[in-house]
């Protein structure tokens, strides 16, 4: 195998011939000779503006497979022991993290507001998945951070970063939940 700059190569599962460099997210083919050939990847754009690359590889067992590239890498870093991209193995120390009531059991948050979601990787182990805020601008005046979480039964719902303070004042015996709905002071509003 031709090693350049000792670049980390990983082993595809049950595609022997295909190798997936770490660094540049590239998939390559072994050829007979030893060497290895680049294959191409092409960007698929979904409806909803959603990117990403793809490209088709032969598993062990004869058949030809399109792939997203990103998944595969991903599940290689994981197979690998290493923690996938933007994703953390242990929450961030200096915070209180809270499950609170009203949200999924998967997801944590803190003091500040900050929410991270609990996920289980291909082998069991357990890593946090930061979730991220989106400002709303649809009102002139002011932009407000809103996030897309799942609440206990499983629906989908919009909290914004002062909703998501407040739970965490609840389940952390700060305030009781009947004062913080109740109360319409300042404080609990930044």
């Amino acid at each position: 195998m031709d090693n350049k700059n000792d670049d980390i190569y990983y082993d595809i599962p049950d595609a022997s011939k295909y190798k997936m460099r770490k660094r540049g997210r590239e998939i390559y083919r072994i050829l007979k000779s030893g060497r290895l050939r680049k294959l191409k990847k092409f960007l698929v754009i979904r409806k909803d503006g959603y990117r990403y690359r793809q490209t088709a590889i032969t598993y062990d067992d004869g058949k030809r497979r399109t792939i997203n590239v990103n998944s595969l890498y991903n599940k290689l870093l994981i197979l690998n022991g290493e923690t996938p991209v933007g994703c953390v193995r242990e929450l961030p120390e200096g915070s209180e993290w809270y499950d609170t009531y009203g949200l999924s059991p998967d997801y944590f948050v803190n003091r500040q507001g900050d929410i991270y979601k609990s996920k289980k990787d291909a082998l069991g182990n357990i890593y946090y998945k930061p979730c991220n805020y989106a400002w709303d601008t649809s009102n002139e005046r002011s932009h407000i951070e809103r996030a897309n979480l799942y609440t206990n039964d499983f629906r989908p719902r919009t909290y914004t970063r002062t909703a998501i303070k407040k739970m965490w004042l609840a389940k952390s015996g700060w305030l009781p939940m009947e004062e913080i709905l109740r109360s319409g002071r300042s404080e609990y509003n930044q």
